[in-house]
């Protein structure tokens, strides 16, 4: 039997300086390779992170430049190969490129284990699939989490199932 020495890749990982601000450390030198000027941070999802300044996010690449200057309010993690963010009152979509999928355009939502979203505008719900496409226009007054990849939906006192790709 003959053993080889496990090889690990350095990693940039979030980390907090004694000035209470974040930057990120290489895990290998444990040396701050993008200095701690952030008000908050999340961890790197591939090549992008967002980071917090004066209470608006943005995203910066493996070189600590911002690629996107904080503009929004608030921000959920990449799922996928999306990420919903926050202008104003209103969530959007955004893609690893940092493209806008969908304009902030929905009150509310809440992400299901699926990689489905259910979204709200004012009222009524709909969903938007794990492609960041709306498969589900939000014009229903309640809609059930999927289960076995089917959801309950109701228009008033009438009651249907969904598929995932939106099919009533």
């Amino acid at each position: 039997v003959v053993f080889f020495p496990m090889l690990t890749m350095a990693q940039i990982v979030p980390s907090q300086h004694k000035n209470g601000k974040w930057g990120f450390k290489d895990t290998d030198t444990q040396e701050f390779i993008i200095k701690p000027k952030f008000d908050q941070v999340m961890e790197f999802a591939g090549d992008i992170a967002f980071v917090s300044k004066k209470g608006l996010w943005g995203i910066i690449g493996k070189d600590g430049k911002f690629i996107v200057e904080p503009s929004f309010i608030r921000v959920r993690q990449f799922y996928g190969n999306y990420a919903w963010v926050r202008k104003g009152t209103l969530w959007g979509l955004i893609d690893r490129s940092c493209k806008c999928m969908l304009q902030p355009n929905f009150d509310e939502l809440v992400q299901f284990n699926n990689g489905c979203t259910k979204v709200w505008k004012g009222d009524k719900c709909g969903m938007v699939n794990s492609d960041g496409i709306i498969v589900l226009e939000p014009n229903f007054d309640k809609f059930e989490p999927l289960n076995n990849g089917y959801a309950k939906v109701w228009k008033g006192d009438k009651c249907g199932m969904v598929n995932s790709d939106g099919i009533i």
